[in-house]
């Protein structure tokens, strides 16, 4: 293994042993937007419903990420907590989490 690759190796050791959990208050974050845009649909007329459809997407996008993490078991630290935010997550956005880890 040439010293670059060491280093590497070395550096995605370090990240892995480094779990404080930073990612939940983004997680946090999206969850509360997601609402937000949920009470956006809910309240506005069809017309106004495309700004809010970019908005969807993003959100949309952070949760899969998060259930991607969830299914390595390194969103959270605790075991329950990432079992918990990746079921939950998934749930969100139409995913069967167990079958998805099974998947992939």
């Amino acid at each position: 293994m040439n010293p670059a690759q060491n280093s590497i190796h070395e550096h995605i050791k370090k990240l892995r042993q480094n779990q404080d959990n930073r990612a939940l208050v983004y997680l946090g974050c999206v969850y509360a937007l997601l609402f937000l845009v949920w009470v956006g649909f809910a309240n506005f007329s069809f017309g106004s419903w495309l700004g809010l459809i970019p908005a969807m997407g993003i959100v949309q996008y952070y949760i899969v990420i998060s259930g991607h993490e969830a299914v390595h078991k390194t969103l959270c630290k605790h075991t329950k907590a990432n079992e918990f935010f990746g079921v939950f997550g998934q749930a969100l956005v139409g995913v069967n989490f167990h079958a998805y880890r099974l998947q992939h």
